[in-house]
């Protein structure tokens, strides 16, 4: 168990790491808040579109958070810690 707790350790650094930029940080806010929008309403209303429609749209925030870190010149690409 200790073994994992020092990766999610070394994960949780790199993530606030990565995630010092304002930018970076509205737009996972933005993204999350549409989807749990896009959700509420869907439970509201007993419908599917509302919670696919928020979940695509905070995907594509995501997307657009990796996409402009690559132009700019971050590197953004997935990392595996723990054991191999």
């Amino acid at each position: 168990m200790a073994e994992d707790s020092g990766a999610f350790q070394e994960f949780w650094h790199h993530y606030l790491h990565e995630h010092a930029h304002v930018g970076t940080r509205a737009l996972h806010y933005a993204g999350t808040i549409i989807g749990l929008f896009g959700v509420t309403i869907a439970a509201l209303t007993l419908t599917l579109g509302p919670a696919l429609t928020g979940i695509v749209i905070g995907y594509l925030l995501a997307c657009t958070v990796i996409f402009l870190s690559r132009e700019i010149g971050h590197a953004h690409s997935p990392i595996r810690f723990g054991r191999s």
